[in-house]
C-alpha cells in the first residue's frame, strides 16, 4: 500500500447510481420497515409519495454543490466550502460517526434478519455466528476496487429490483376482496399521525447519498453524480411507492393495522401465499444478498469517507494509502473494519454483561446501534442543506435562486429537524444513553476541531478541496 490517488474516472455514472441504490436497500426495508408506517397511517403509500417529494428537496443539495465540488469526501467539501472549513471538518466527522457505526450496524442487523428467516425453516441459529458472513464480505469485495464493488451492486441490484417489482405485480392482481383502490391516498387518521407516518417514510431514503464518496472514481462527476442521484431516488422511490400501494391492495385496504401488528412480515406472508415455499426462500434469500450489498456499500462509503480526512492531513495517513493496483482506499478499509469488529464485540459484552440482556440479544444491539447512527445521519444533512444558500450567498450571488437555494433547503432542513427530535422522544431504560452518547461525541468532535483550528491552521485551509483533475 502507498499513500496515493483513488482510481479517477473509472467508474461509468450508470454504475455509479447502484452506489446509492446499493445502501438504500429496497427490498429489505419494504419488508421489515414498511410496518412502521403503515402503524401510522391507512394511507402509507400517500405518505411514502410526500416523503419522496421531500428527498427530492434535499436532492437539490447535491445537484447545486455536487456540479461544483466532486469530492470522495462528499458533504465535507460541500460544507467546506459552502459554510467554513472547520465546519466541514466537524460535519465529517459527524458523517464517520453515522457510517462507521452503520458498517457494524449493518453486520449485526444482517445475522438477524438471517437468524429470523432461518427459523421460518426451524433452522435455529444464534445470530452472532453468523457475523462472520458480512465481516468477511464487507473486507473482500472493497478491497480490489471501486469497479468490482460497482459490478456487485449491479448484478444483485437488478435481481433484487426484479423481485420487487414482480411480487408487487402479483399481489396487485391478487387484491383482498375487502379493498378499495383508493383507499391508499385518503388518510383518515389525524393530522399528527399522519405527519409521523411521512417522517418515518423518510427512513427509507437513508443512504441515497453514498455515491457522492464515489464523486471521483466516477467519469465526469459534475454532471453525473447529481443526475444519479436524482434518477436513484426518483427509480427506486417509484419502485417502493408501487410496491407500498400493492402491499396494502392485497391484504386489504380496510387492515393496515393487522399488516402493522403481523408478528411475521406481511411480505413474507404474501410471498408465500403467492408462489408456496419457493417463493418465501427467494424472497428471503435475495433479502440477505441485499443486506450484504447494502453494507459493501457502506463499508466503500466510510472508507472514502476516511480517505478524504486523511489526505488533508486531518487524522492519520494510514487511512489515504491505497492499493497499487486495485486504487482502493485499502487502508481505510482494513481499519474500518477492525473498528467495526471492536464496536460490534462491545456491543454484544455491553448487552449480554451489564443490560443482562441474553434473548434476543441481536435483535437489541441492531436495534440500539441503528438508533444511534440515524441521529448522526439526520445532523449531516442539516450542515449539507444548510451550505447551499451560504455558498450561493456569499460566492455566487450573480446566480442565486430564491426556490432551488432557500427553499428547497429549507423545506428539507425542517423535515430532518422534525426527524431528528422524533429520534429522542419516547426513550426509555438504556435507550436514555442515546442523546448522551451523541452529545459526548459532538463536544468531543467540537474540542478537537477547536484545537485543529488552533495549532494546525494550514491543514484546515486544505480542508474539502477538490482534486486538481476535477477543480476545472
Amino acid at each position: 500500500m502507498e499513500e496515493g490517488k483513488l482510481a479517477v474516472g473509472s467508474v461509468s455514472p450508470k454504475l455509479a447510481v447502484f452506489q446509492s441504490i446499493a445502501q438504500l436497500a429496497p427490498l429489505p426495508t419494504l419488508i421489515l420497515t414498511v410496518q412502521e408506517i403503515f402503524g401510522y397511517s391507512n394511507a402509507p403509500a400517500l405518505s411514502y409519495l410526500i416523503a419522496l417529494i421531500i428527498t427530492l428537496f434535499g436532492a437539490n443539495t447535491i445537484v447545486q454543490m455536487g456540479r461544483r465540488f466532486p469530492h470522495a469526501g462528499g458533504y465535507y467539501a460541500y460544507v467546506a466550502n459552502g459554510i467554513s472549513k472547520t465546519t466541514g471538518i466537524y460535519a465529517q466527522f459527524v458523517y464517520l460517526f453515522y457510517q462507521i457505526l452503520n458498517t457494524a450496524g449493518a453486520v449485526i442487523f444482517g445475522a438477524w434478519v438471517l437468524q429470523t428467516f432461518l427459523e421460518t425453516f426451524d433452522i435455529y441459529v444464534r445470530g452472532y455466528f453468523l457475523l462472520p458472513i458480512i465481516l468477511v464480505l464487507i473486507l473482500m469485495v472493497p478491497y480490489f476496487g471501486i469497479k468490482p464493488s460497482a459490478y456487485f451492486y449491479l448484478i444483485t441490484a437488478s435481481i433484487e429490483i426484479a423481485v420487487v417489482a414482480l411480487l408487487g405485480v402479483f399481489m396487485l392482481a391478487h387484491p383482498a376482496p375487502s379493498s378499495n383502490f383508493m383507499a391508499p391516498f385518503v388518510p383518515s387518521v389525524g393530522i399528527s399521525s399522519f405527519a409521523l407516518s411521512i417522517i418515518y417514510s423518510l427512513f427509507f431514503f437513508t443512504g441515497y447519498g453514498s455515491m457522492l464518496t464515489i464523486a471521483e472514481e466516477t467519469k465526469d462527476p459534475k454532471r453525473s453524480i447529481p443526475l444519479a442521484a436524482i434518477l436513484g431516488i426518483v427509480g427506486i422511490g417509484i419502485l417502493e411507492f408501487f410496491f407500498i400501494y400493492a402491499s396494502q391492495i392485497n391484504w386489504g385496504t380496510g387492515l393496515t393495522s393487522t399488516f402493522a401488528s403481523s408478528s411475521v412480515p406481511p411480505t413474507y406472508i404474501a410471498s408465500e401465499r403467492l408462489f408456496g415455499a419457493a417463493g418465501l426462500l427467494i424472497v428471503g434469500t435475495f433479502m440477505y444478498i441485499s443486506l450484504v450489498k447494502g453494507s459493501v456499500a457502506i463499508q466503500n462509503a466510510t472508507s472514502r469517507a476516511l480517505f478524504a480526512l486523511s489526505r488533508d492531513g486531518i487524522i492519520s495517513k494510514i487511512f489515504s494509502r491505497v492499493h497499487k493496483r486495485y486504487r482502493s482506499p485499502t487502508g481505510a478499509i482494513i481499519v474500518n473494519e477492525i473498528i467495526a469488529a471492536l464496536i460490534i464485540s462491545a456491543t454484544y459484552l455491553t448487552f449480554y454483561f451489564v443490560l443482562n440482556v441474553k434473548s434476543g440479544i441481536t435483535e437489541a444491539a441492531a436495534v440500539y446501534i441503528i438508533a444511534l447512527l440515524t441521529i448522526g445521519y439526520l445532523i449531516v444533512h442539516v450542515f449539507a442543506n444548510m451550505s447551499v444558500p451560504i455558498y450561493f450567498t456569499r460566492k455566487e450571488r450573480k446566480s442565486l435562486s430564491i426556490v432551488k437555494h432557500y427553499l428547497f433547503p429549507i423545506i428539507s432542513t425542517v423535515a430532518v429537524l422534525y426527524a431528528l427530535a422524533l429520534s429522542f422522544t419516547g426513550l426509555s431504560g438504556y435507550m436514555l444513553s442515546l442523546p448522551v452518547a451523541v452529545g459526548a461525541f459532538l463536544v468531543a468532535v467540537l474540542i478537537f476541531v477547536i484545537w485543529l483550528k488552533k495549532k494546525r491552521p494550514e491543514v484546515v485551509i486544505r480542508a474539502g478541496e477538490v482534486i486538481p483533475e476535477l477543480s476545472e
